[in-house]
């Protein structure tokens, strides 16, 4: 099984051929790769997000952590003497929404303040952040500051 991130399909492969499966009856689904549980949902709306967009919820509890994950697509043409070749090139480019309470928002890109400003305790955070060397441009990162604060609200 896999998920087309393009064509925002989940596909299977049976006898060396691709299939798509209906998704719109298709809520939510986890995929395992080398070990590593990925949790994708649809439902959520927001600026450049719909509510039929599947989007990874990278952690989720009173601040919730969500990846677009898309892929663009383009041809380039190569030319040089005498030829000429095309060549497919696929980006990825991963779109970033923090849910709180019942409001969305966007992040073009992650940085350290923007991430800070949806946490109520940002010096709890701030010392977790140090200690353990975290980068908020990195979505693993994010992950885990938006898991630790979802936890120590339930511990409290």
């Amino acid at each position: 099984m896999n998920f087309n991130a393009y064509e925002n399909t989940i596909e299977y492969k049976h006898d060396d051929k691709y299939y798509a499966l209906p998704s719109e009856d298709i809520k939510q689904f986890t995929l395992i790769v080398d070990g590593q549980k990925y949790h994708f949902k649809r439902g959520y709306e927001s600026r450049k997000l719909n509510a039929e967009d599947f989007v990874e919820v990278a952690a989720e509890g009173k601040v919730t952590f969500l990846i677009k994950h898309e892929v663009s697509y383009h041809q380039s043409q190569n030319t040089s003497y005498g030829s000429t070749s095309k060549e497919n090139i696929y980006r990825n480019n991963n779109r970033y929404y923090f849910k709180k309470g019942d409001s969305i928002t966007y992040l073009k890109k992650l940085n350290k303040r923007k991430v800070l400003r949806f946490f109520d305790n940002s010096q709890f955070l701030q010392e977790f952040i140090d200690s353990n060397n975290l980068d908020l441009s990195d979505e693993k990162d994010v992950k885990k500051i938006v898991t630790e604060y979802n936890n120590s609200i339930y511990e409290s």
